[in-house]
């Protein structure tokens, strides 16, 4: 049985950004299966899975979006029994040594659902990705000014730099990278195929961080070429908004009963209850 499986979706993806990614991945090829999903209009991409030996192509003809592509790979992958997975993007790279240290650091910790290393943009800062569950107002006023060029505003649901130094307990990880416990997805499930892109990381983050640990470790790191697309064209820009309503139709606008719960958490983690 191999221990891990990873999808990556892909969509017009440049070749170079795929070659760099799957890359990292090599030397894991004999413990890992790869699942790449393609929503592009065209099969241009389809030469990459040489670039990993055993690795599943998939050509869905359409671009079903972020959640359904991992989807698709999620379910064939569970017929594997690996136990671990990586939800991975194609625009993330990091050394190869973080596979092995992740698989360790989770089978010594059995509480842990999910785990997300630090994630920095190519010049090296930090991509503030720690986040608590956010209301509403938060994410609306978040978008709205970002959308006009103020971008020095701060949501309050994303956590403070100090949590970004240390390892803290996160309800809301980021959809770029995330290693994923398989016991705990066949318990909560997969992604919601009702989002096309974004606020499926959301929804599925905080499903786990209901029932296990959902935790951010800055010791390991992954670059990530963050495009912020939905501020730079309007069209997914009201992609993003009406992910968002489909995400606070499904867990409530106002009476959301469980945010407070599951952020309170964050604040009563103790790191050295974790081994790593």
């Amino acid at each position: 049985m191999k221990e891990l499986s990873i999808s990556i979706v892909l969509y017009k993806t440049p070749l170079k950004q795929i070659e760099r990614c799957i890359n990292c991945l090599l030397p894991y090829n004999k413990i890992a299966d790869l699942y790449l999903i393609d929503n592009s209009p065209k099969r241009d991409l389809e030469k990459v899975k040489n670039l990993f030996q055993g690795a599943k192509y998939v050509f869905l003809n359409s671009n079903q979006g972020y959640a359904r592509g991992h989807n698709v790979s999620l379910r064939l992958a569970s017929k594997s029994k690996c136990k671990y997975h990586l939800i991975l993007n194609a625009d993330c790279y990091f050394d190869h040594s973080i596979i092995k240290d992740l698989i360790s650091i989770m089978d010594k910790n059995k509480k842990t659902g999910l785990i997300m290393p630090k994630i920095l943009n190519p010049d090296g800062s930090i991509q503030m990705l720690c986040k608590l569950i956010p209301k509403p107002i938060d994410l609306l006023t978040s978008y709205l000014l970002k959308i006009i060029g103020i971008n020095s505003f701060k949501a309050k649901h994303v956590m403070s730099e100090s949590t970004h130094s240390k390892i803290s307990l996160v309800p809301y990880l980021s959809g770029c990278f995330m290693f994923i416990r398989w016991e705990t997805l066949k318990d909560i499930g997969f992604f919601d195929n009702r989002f096309f892109m974004y606020g499926e990381d959301i929804d599925l983050s905080r499903r786990i961080a209901e029932k296990y640990l959902t935790i951010y470790l800055p010791k390991y790191y992954v670059y990530h070429d963050h495009g912020k697309g939905s501020f730079k064209s309007f069209r997914i820009f009201l992609i993003h908004i009406k992910n968002i309503i489909i995400y606070f139709n499904k867990w409530g606008w106002i009476f959301d009963k469980k945010i407070k719960e599951i952020n309170y958490k964050s604040k009563k983690f103790n790191s050295r209850d974790f081994i790593t």
